[in-house]
């Protein structure tokens, strides 16, 4: 086998087949070309006349050099190679343009969100449609949490919607028994959501209190989870906010966070960045906007520092404006800050880091 080049190939893994590197591939065609083998086989078993088999998985592929045995078919081929070789061009920031009639006519309050965090994140989850894959989850996670906390509040309040003059201890006793009504899928499923249930019963008493304090300064529950639909300026902006309490002809919409204190603050520190609160006040034209904080015990009200009207009529026309621009032919660059791109799903595709 002196005059012979011996290539050896696994053609399946754990009952997957397995490709040709490019290279073994532009070498098969090439001989292929040059009538030395049989068709290409694209990374098939059964290679040609040429191809062995060695074992069950291992096909073989003789090439057979020219020249009594020197290298120079082999090295002939090798600068074909090189000479076909196109240089990849340099990655760049992506900032992609979008014909107008792609463009949404309508637009979540998360939508708006992954907008100001990053044209490009909105552009593929929103345009390209490229969200994540949907799991079956295999434990329980804090969304599942929030979603089960949301639920709670909005029956207790149905139920219960002035607390004080209650006993405290009845409503907190309310509290559980809807708690574990709304948790017992998850108990079902997971032994770990005791943890979760666990969690939430420590803030309870925090939370009774921080609800008859509010209604010690005259707010009282009005509705939750009211859906609203508006139509702006060439877009449409929906979502459902968490809680509406009015206080005679005032309003204050509410959205409930299972984060700390700390974190909410700092979403709240440049006006803008975080579009929910002004967003929902103008839905319900509240003068009054804010998170709760329900978390390792405690319950705080976390507030915007700038007007809220004036915050929520700004971040209206921000969107008219960029809806605008976007139909227009304006890019939607990746321009994400560090914090905003360290867990999201589409970094793989703008290939930040590479630019």
């Amino acid at each position: 086998m002196n005059d012979t080049v011996l290539v050896t190939w696994q053609k399946d893994k754990d009952g997957e087949a397995r490709l040709l590197s490019p290279f073994l591939q532009l070498l098969h065609d090439e001989l292929t070309a040059a009538s030395l083998l049989l068709p290409p086989c694209r990374g098939k078993a059964g290679m040609g006349v040429e191809a062995g088999v060695q074992n069950d998985s291992t096909p073989t592929l003789s090439l057979p050099l020219q020249g009594g045995g020197d290298e120079g078919e082999l090295l002939a081929l090798l600068e074909l190679e090189d000479a076909q070789s196109v240089a990849l061009p340099l990655a760049t920031q992506p900032a992609p343009a979008v014909a107008a009639a792609s463009v949404p006519a309508s637009v979540s309050i998360s939508g708006y969100n992954s907008l100001v965090a990053c044209p490009y994140q909105f552009y593929a989850r929103h345009i390209l449609k490229l969200n994540e894959l949907d799991e079956v989850p295999e434990a329980i996670e804090k969304r599942d949490y929030g979603e089960r906390v949301h639920g709670i509040l909005q029956r207790f309040h149905e139920q219960y919607p002035v607390v004080s003059g209650n006993d405290r201890i009845e409503m907190e006793t309310a509290l559980r028994r809807i708690s574990e009504e709304l948790f017992a899928d998850l108990l079902a499923q997971d032994f770990a959501a005791r943890a979760w249930l666990a969690r939430w019963y420590k803030s309870l008493p925090a939370y009774l209190e921080w609800q008859t304090e509010a209604e010690v300064e005259g707010w009282r529950y009005a509705e939750a989870e009211s859906k609203f639909d508006w139509q702006l300026e060439g877009v449409r902006l929906r979502g459902r906010i968490d809680r509406l309490d009015v206080r005679g002809d005032e309003k204050m919409v509410l959205d409930y966070k299972t984060q700390n204190e700390q974190l909410l603050r700092n979403k709240l520190k440049e006006p803008g960045e975080d579009v929910q609160l002004a967003c929902y006040a103008y839905a319900h034209e509240a003068a009054v906007a804010a998170f709760v904080s329900i978390d390792d015990g405690k319950v705080k009200l976390i507030t915007p520092k700038d007007d809220v009207p004036l915050l929520a009529q700004l971040n209206v026309e921000r969107l008219e404006n960029v809806m605008a621009e976007m139909r227009s032919g304006a890019g939607l660059p990746a321009n994400g800050i560090d914090q905003a791109c360290m867990h999201c799903e589409i970094r793989g595709v703008c290939r930040k880091g590479e630019w």
